[in-house]
Formats: structure tokens, sequence, C-alpha cells
């Protein structure tokens, strides 16, 4: 009789043990379905000016960016603004978890502005810590 009852505890063990391993499985795996859902953003040094558009009290410049590996792309731009001097930052995204070419690529961007009040205001256009490419500009 009492192996009868021990072998009914390891089958229901077994089964439930079983059943916690396949559960976990189906847990993990819906959790990694969402991998690569969410965007990494990073800021990246702007490499070049390739054009200033001015209209209807916006200023646009037109900027490529340098992207540590294949899968960036343009983001969007900061600033903030220390009396006639611009800080502007570049950000560049890629999808979370994404495999990537090992390759500095060039990214493409419009940082777009409100135009200021008349004087010489300069862009400092973040390249790193130490260093920006700057721009001066004269407004009427």
């Amino acid at each position: 009789m009492k192996s009868l009852k021990a072998d009914c505890k390891k089958k229901k063990l077994t089964g439930l043990l079983g059943l916690s391993i396949i559960s976990i499985f189906i847990m993990v795996s819906c959790d990694l379905t969402n991998l690569g859902d969410e965007d990494v953003f990073r800021k990246v040094p702007v490499l070049k000016i390739t054009s200033i558009k001015r209209d209807a009290g916006k200023i646009e410049f037109e900027v490529n960016a340098s992207y540590p590996n294949g899968c960036g792309s343009f983001s969007h731009s900061e600033w903030t603004q220390r009396v006639t001097n611009i800080d502007v930052a570049v950000y560049g995204k890629q999808k979370d978890g994404a495999t990537c070419t090992d390759a500095i690529i060039t990214i493409k961007g419009k940082v777009e502005l409100n135009e200021p009040v008349s004087g010489s205001y300069t862009y400092h256009f973040w390249q790193s810590d130490s260093s920006s490419l700057d721009t001066t500009l004269v407004f009427d």
C-alpha cells in the first residue's frame, strides 16, 4: 500500500513540476516577443551641417551625424540657450536588442528651432563632451 501511495505522490509531483516548467517557458517566451519593441536613444556627434533654411519664424538645420552601428536612425534634437549661445544635441535611435552591423554610419536629420530675436547667435552642435561644430548666424 505504501509503495502505491508513494508512486501516486511521485506522479503528482512530476506532473506539477512539468506544468510549472511549461508555465515558466510560456512566460519567458512571451517576454521575448517584446524584445526589440523599445527604442534605445543616444546622443550622436554632428559631423556636418548640410543646409540652413529660414522660413516663417523657424530655422531648420539639416545635419549629418555619426552612429556607431548599422541600426541607427535619426530620432530628435534637444537644445538649450545661454544668452546668444545655443547648444544643440542630436539623438539617434535603434531597437533594443537589435542585431546590428559593426560599422559606423552617417545618419541625416533635421533640427528645427524657433528663430531668435535680432542679434548674432552661435549654434554649438555637440560632437563630444569637449568639442562642438559651431556656426554663427546674424538675425535682423
